[in-house]
């Protein structure tokens, strides 16, 4: 399945400007891709901003739990794990609102496309 979502996902690509998020789409989906971002935050804000968008009773703690839990297969797994591609710019989104990340964003599109 994975490998025929991968040939899908490139052959989509081939039809003009695409934008994927995804936790190996900068090391394996799109190696060459002209702008590559690997947007994190520190586990307690991700926890809570996933806390804030749950429907369920789940603890923050809970949460926090599970985010680690999720990193580590990630990073473990043998096919296509979880890693920060050499040229992706890192952005550290913990402390940033929406709208100042993509500010961040634009403002690095424009620094590569010169």
């Amino acid at each position: 399945v994975r490998k025929e979502l991968l040939d899908f996902q490139r052959r989509f690509s081939l039809k003009g400007w695409l934008v994927c998020e995804g936790r190996d789409t900068g090391s394996i989906v799109f190696p060459h891709a002209l702008y590559k971002f690997y947007l994190d935050a520190n586990i307690q804000e991700r926890a809570r901003r996933r806390h804030l968008e749950s429907k369920d009773n789940t603890s923050v703690e809970e949460i926090e739990k599970l985010i680690s839990q999720r990193d580590k297969n990630d990073s473990e797994r043998k096919t296509a794990p979880l890693v920060i591609p050499d040229d992706a710019i890192f952005i550290d989104t913990s402390d940033k609102t929406i709208d100042e990340i993509t500010s961040i964003l634009l403002k690095c599109s424009a620094s590569i496309r010169q």
